[in-house]
């Protein structure tokens, strides 16, 4: 996933994640704060089926995310 420089970091973190459906969550330690708008957005869908994001490895860094309900 291309994600800006912010964002990447956060996702790194385990602070925001996107559910293999395509669906951002933001951590709850983040509420109040700019990334806050972006919690239960959707994700653009790449044009080209071999950029998507793999349901498994976002599965995967969800795990990692112990605040995620």
């Amino acid at each position: 996933m291309l994600l800006r420089a912010d964002l990447h970091t956060l996702f790194d973190l385990g602070l925001v994640t996107v559910l293999p459906y395509g669906t951002v969550r933001v951590a709850p330690d983040l509420r109040g704060s700019e990334y806050e708008e972006f919690d239960e957005r959707q994700i653009r869908r790449p044009i080209d089926a071999g950029h998507v994001p793999l349901r498994e490895a976002l599965a995967e860094h969800n795990s990692f995310c112990g605040w995620l309900d």
